[in-house]
């Protein structure tokens, strides 16, 4: 669990800005990009406002504590507001631990407010342990740039700052956990 506080968050979110050329995400602050033409054609998502951020950072903490409770003796708590590299360390030292432990393809499941540093750490954790990585924001992005359903509802949730309800998510998760690569290899 990355935790994160919400003025971190907020400063996170409010300078988050993406390539729709390369699809990738800069920060006009921690990650700018390296020229005035990348520059030029940066959009920000129309969620990634400090107001939408601090209703869906109070969702989120309303939701984590059940979270917790379950998964009491298995939850490691980490700061998400250090140095990203000092937080890929402790992350992945942390996965090493509990992974020599067991015997069948890993199942991690990262956790964190909106912009806590999730989709950095997914992206260290796939590459150091090989496991596949499903983001169920890249899944809503994609279905709401596709037009599907499951996008056209999820847009109204995202576009007012909200989460998309469970029932929506648990059934795209699920029938991807059942695929092939998810079995043999484990995910995150």
């Amino acid at each position: 669990l990355l935790d994160v506080p919400q003025e971190v968050l907020v400063e996170r979110v409010t300078g988050r800005r993406t390539d729709p050329v390369t699809g990738k995400i800069y920060h006009t602050k921690f990650a700018p990009p390296e020229d005035k033409e990348i520059e030029s054609r940066l959009v920000q998502r129309s969620d990634d406002t400090a107001e939408k951020v601090v209703i869906r950072y109070k969702e989120y903490q309303a939701h984590i504590k059940a979270v917790r409770s379950f998964y009491e003796e298995k939850i490691i708590t980490i700061d998400g507001s250090k140095d990203k590299n000092d937080i890929s360390n402790k992350v992945v030292t942390t996965l090493y631990k509990a992974l020599s432990k067991i015997k069948k393809s890993p199942k991690i499941v990262i956790a964190g407010a909106p912009a806590a540093g999730k989709g950095t750490q997914c992206e260290i954790i796939t590459q150091t342990f090989g496991v596949v990585h499903l983001s169920t924001g890249d899944i809503l992005r994609e279905a709401v740039k596709q037009g599907t359903d499951l996008g056209l509802k999820a847009k109204a949730y995202m576009d007012g700052g909200q989460l998309v309800p469970d029932d929506l998510m648990i059934n795209v998760i699920s029938e991807r956990l059942k695929q092939k690569d998810c079995i043999e290899r484990g995910w995150l």
